[in-house]
């Protein structure tokens, strides 16, 4: 039986979208394929069927053997640096013949827009995330060339690098030559650490390559508010990003059914006793007033498998986040916000003061051996 491959998918994929093969044969036999992820091979047959013309075809879509769920060291120093575990290798044998050897990377983009870039010939890769001429980042904040971002929800950008030297450029001419890696390595851009060795008041940072720009990020100030927390989310490529929220918070734990039981005393009467109530600690805060092109990122982070919720002074709980109402005009001619429900992932069933090591502990005379020496 003769086998040709028709179609097969970027060497990068993401899971959540399809991951597609397609053979034409001359017979309608079945076809072994197998596939290697982590270690481990998983075996299929697939059966061709009849076109008009009277060849086979076979259409596949391996996403469903790619899902992998490892953690990634995100480091916080340094301009640019390899990360590991990223994205996931795995080999496709199809036939006695063929092989593709790809990599698979968590998340994926919407189903519209997967269309569109299929019907204009592009994949996300192809079309920006492995582009030399856009924006190669994986954030969800915008497929433009401009990345707008607050001073505080600056987080360290996931990027396949291009294998050439980077050039970080301020508006007031200002430049830093980062070295080149091998191209394709997974990298983050801190842009924390960019904008410590650039003038003060630094406001535009310009993204070159080959004495070409590619793309900007216009630096915004915090908004003032009373309170400010921070929500850091994995967005729908994979990688985490911060979302700023300036709305009041306000504390809505929620109870859990009580168990009751009633027990006899010693003097010979019944009361009423029960276990000890577990709670789940909910918090409703604003987002605060927003433009039009930060709602597709909110409602990218209410959608999120993994966010945590940070407080002012560094505290952070794992949540998951639920918009009762997440409205806004496609028009914006007035200030929007979003309420958002803040649910903590882990149920308590004790209550605890909180904890401050601002105290200095750890340089107190006194441990176990304590005499009293000192009294």
């Amino acid at each position: 039986m003769a086998i040709i491959i028709t179609r097969e998918p970027n060497a990068y994929s993401f899971t959540g979208n399809p991951v597609m093969f397609e053979l034409s044969t001359d017979t309608d036999e079945s076809v072994k394929v197998d596939i290697t992820v982590s270690g481990n091979i998983y075996s299929t047959m697939y059966y061709p069927f009849r076109l008009p013309d009277g060849s086979y075809k076979i259409s596949m879509n391996l996403s469903d053997f790619l899902h992998f769920d490892n953690t990634v060291d995100i480091p916080q120093d340094g301009i640019i640096s390899a990360i590991q575990g990223f994205s996931l290798p795995y080999q496709v044998k199809i036939g006695d013949d063929y092989i593709f050897n790809g990599f698979a990377l968590r998340g994926g983009i919407s189903n519209q827009a997967f269309r569109k870039l299929e019907e204009n010939g592009y994949d996300i890769f192809t079309y920006r995330l492995s582009s030399l001429f856009d924006n190669f980042l994986f954030t969800t904040r915008t497929n433009g060339k401009e990345i707008r971002i607050k001073e505080t929800e600056l987080y360290p950008f996931v990027f396949r690098h291009p294998g050439n030297a980077i050039v970080f450029r301020s508006e007031s001419g200002t430049q830093i030559t980062t070295s080149a890696q091998t191209a394709g390595t997974f990298c983050v851009m801190n842009i924390q650490s960019v904008l410590a060795q650039m003038p003060a008041g630094t406001k535009r940072i310009e993204i070159w390559i080959n004495g070409e720009y590619v793309f900007h990020f216009a630096i915004l100030p915090g908004k003032l508010s009373e309170e400010r927390y921070l929500l850091k989310f994995r967005n729908s490529l994979g990688a985490f990003e911060v979302l700023e929220v300036t709305g009041k918070a306000m504390h809505t734990p929620e109870f859990a059914e009580e168990n009751l039981w009633q027990t006899l005393t010693d003097f010979n009467f019944y009361e009423e006793c029960r276990s000890r109530v577990k709670s789940k600690g909910i918090i409703e805060v604003e987002t605060g007033y927003k433009e039009r092109s930060e709602f597709p990122f909110i409602l990218d982070l209410i959608q999120s498998d993994e966010i945590y919720f940070i407080y002012p002074d560094g505290d952070l709980f794992r949540c998951h986040v639920k918009a009762e109402s997440a409205q806004f005009r496609h028009l914006i001619t007035e200030p929007t916000s979003i309420n958002l429900k803040i649910r903590a992932v882990t149920d308590e069933e004790f209550t605890t003061p909180k904890i401050d090591f601002t105290d200095d502990i750890f340089n107190r005379i006194f441990d176990e051996s304590y005499d009293e020496t000192f009294n």
